[in-house]
């Protein structure tokens, strides 16, 4: 499984790191908020594994796959010294919307708090197995893009951990 937080950074980061990113992003003109208690939205939400990693497929494809998405719009993944990824929450959203696009998603309105999953057409799939794959994905999608909005509104972080 695959969780999802919407909380401060100093859940997952050292107050050093921080400061590292907090300095590499201020000479690219992006202020990062302070990290306070005020930014755990209560957020904690797991998601299946394999619908998860064919997303993330799409999202390094496009270049922007990270851990931890932050507030500001940039395009730049930047990479900490233990190998963690940081990224634009903006950059991810507009990401997630491009795939529902180009995948045929229908992506919810703003004025909706509750996104219930569609049916989808089996007509195309030969076995169950391809069916499930396709149904995790869509899982996966719905939720990351709920999520990251979330956070994105509330100006939070997203923060994705993989095992």
């Amino acid at each position: 499984m695959v969780l999802l937080k919407v909380s401060p950074l100093t859940e997952t980061m050292s107050e050093d790191d921080i400061e590292e990113l907090r300095d590499d992003l201020s000479e690219l003109d992006i202020i990062l908020p302070p990290q306070t208690e005020d930014l755990d939205l209560d957020i904690e939400m797991e998601i299946d594994s394999e619908g998860f990693s064919e997303l993330a497929e799409l999202l390094e494809e496009s270049q922007a796959y990270a851990d931890i998405y932050i507030p500001g719009d940039f395009s730049d993944i930047y990479e900490l010294e233990d190998e963690r990824r940081v990224g634009s929450l903006d950059a991810l959203v507009q990401t997630m919307e491009a795939i529902a696009t180009e995948l045929g998603i229908p992506i919810p309105d703003e004025d909706d708090s509750e996104y219930e999953l569609d049916d989808l057409d089996d007509g195309d799939y030969e076995d169950d197995d391809d069916m499930d794959v396709d149904v995790a994905f869509r899982s996966a999608w719905e939720e990351v893009y709920r999520v990251a909005r979330e956070a994105l509104e509330t100006s939070s972080n997203l923060i994705i951990e993989q095992p």
